[in-house]
């Protein structure tokens, strides 16, 4: 398994946990002029911009690699999509969804507000 079919492997087992608890998934691999968003869901009065991050290591050395540089990526594509389908009056954030892989066990880890 390549890296990308790993990262969407990733993608989906998060997309399944965000379902089991709730939350309504609007997009996912959407992509702007300023970079692509792994996946958009609402949060109450909150459109959410996740990173989905895979790891078979620590869940921080994967949370650290969402460098401040990739979360302005983030924030550039959010705003434009929320200007661009008119959403641009809810509150937003971007949260991680870090998932470790241990032997065929995967968890979720699901980090708000970063």
């Amino acid at each position: 398994m390549n890296k990308k079919e790993k990262g969407k492997n990733f993608e989906e087992i998060a997309i399944n946990y965000l379902i089991q608890n709730g939350y309504e998934i609007i997009g996912k691999n959407i992509y702007t002029p300023y970079g692509e968003i792994d996946i958009i869901f609402f949060d109450n009065d909150f459109v959410v911009f996740a990173e989905v991050k895979g790891t078979f290591y620590d869940k921080f050395k994967a949370y650290e690699n969402i460098n401040e540089k990739k979360r302005l990526k983030i924030l550039r594509s959010g705003l434009y999509y929320l200007k661009n389908n008119k959403l641009n009056f809810y509150n937003f954030r971007i949260d991680a969804i870090v998932i470790t892989m241990e032997g065929n066990y995967f968890n979720v880890h699901h980090l708000t507000n970063i």
